[in-house]
């Protein structure tokens, strides 16, 4: 499932599984799935030639060529295949389940009442639950989509993209617990990935939980942080710094005379990290500050962390 990540789902062995389950008998059906089950497509698709004009009212042998199709990369052909075995029998499983498969792959809107009908016929079934959810997320339908994830919640863990969009939309949905533990789920199945460590981050500074959010970036801190991790740091430092009231009086009182030396961390000029009492304080400079030297700490002018700044009150 991405940004807006697809639900990869194999469903070709389950298909083919579900197709040939008490049909051991009839020769003819076996040879054909033995060629799928091989990958041997072409030779698939040879045997199923004269067995559909033998019986062309077999939905099972017009799923079976989609497969077939499916497996050379014709999608168009499986497509049509998947249709005519539909036309003959409209409930036939594994038929609607490889249709849904390929207009959910090709982001057709036809994809909907298939997977729709396939809950209709199996109302548990955990892939066609996140199919459904990524489509209502790429439409914006928050609500929907939060319903379809958390009935596929079976198959989210193995889909980083799919959780991303769940945690967004129930963030958006105000339920702000779940979405952080949703970005901690995703952190803690890609816990070298700087991404999801930032994206935790995000959501819990959005949830207000700024002190939470620093501890989750400080791998990243204490490393080589990019612009967007200092950035975001500085989001942190600025949200707690509201909540303590750090305003322009009491930074003038932590600082001698009228002048603050502050430690230049953040790559945009317009976010600082302020020294006060030992804690690293952020905030967005307002217009009565004018930063009137920019020295480093080893005593050169030349730019880049970590230097100092004085800023005028």
């Amino acid at each position: 499932m991405g940004g807006s990540a697809h639900v990869r789902v194999a469903v070709v062995i389950f298909l083919l599984q579900t197709a040939v389950l008490g049909q051991s008998a009839d020769n003819r059906m076996e040879t054909i799935a033995s060629a799928l089950r091989n990958r041997e497509f072409d030779n698939a698709l040879q045997l199923l030639q004269p067995a559909l004009q033998a019986s062309q009212k077999n939905p099972q042998l017009w799923m079976f060529q989609g497969l077939a199709y499916s497996g050379k990369g014709d999608q168009k052909s499986a497509l049509n295949s998947y249709q005519s075995a539909l036309k003959v029998s409209p409930d036939y499983l594994p038929a609607l389940e490889g249709a849904a498969q390929l207009q959910y792959e090709a982001g057709s809107p036809e994809a909907v009442p298939l997977l729709q009908h396939v809950l209709r016929l199996r109302p548990n079934d955990a892939t066609s639950h996140a199919m459904l959810a990524v489509i209502a997320y790429k439409n914006n339908e928050c609500a929907a989509a939060v319903e379809h994830f958390s009935r596929s919640e079976s198959l989210l863990n193995s889909q980083p993209g799919a959780l991303q969009e769940y945690g967004v939309c129930l963030l958006k949905l105000k339920q702000t617990d779940k979405a952080v533990h949703v970005f901690q789920d995703i952190l803690a199945s890609h816990p070298d990935d700087p991404r999801a460590r930032r994206g935790l981050a995000a959501i819990q500074l959005t949830a207000g939980q700024p002190q939470d959010a620093l501890s989750t970036l400080q791998p990243l801190l204490a490393s080589d942080p990019d612009v967007s991790t200092m950035q975001l740091a500085a989001a942190d430092h600025h949200r707690l710094a509201d909540r303590a009231h750090f305003d322009r009086n009491s930074l003038a009182s932590h600082s001698p005379g009228k002048q603050a030396r502050i430690h230049w961390r953040i790559h945009d000029h317009a976010d600082v990290l302020l020294l006060a009492e030992g804690k690293d304080v952020a905030f967005n400079l307002p217009a009565h500050y004018r930063v009137w030297r920019l020295q480093r700490s080893d005593g050169s002018n030349r730019l880049g962390p970590p230097h100092l700044a004085y800023i005028e009150i």
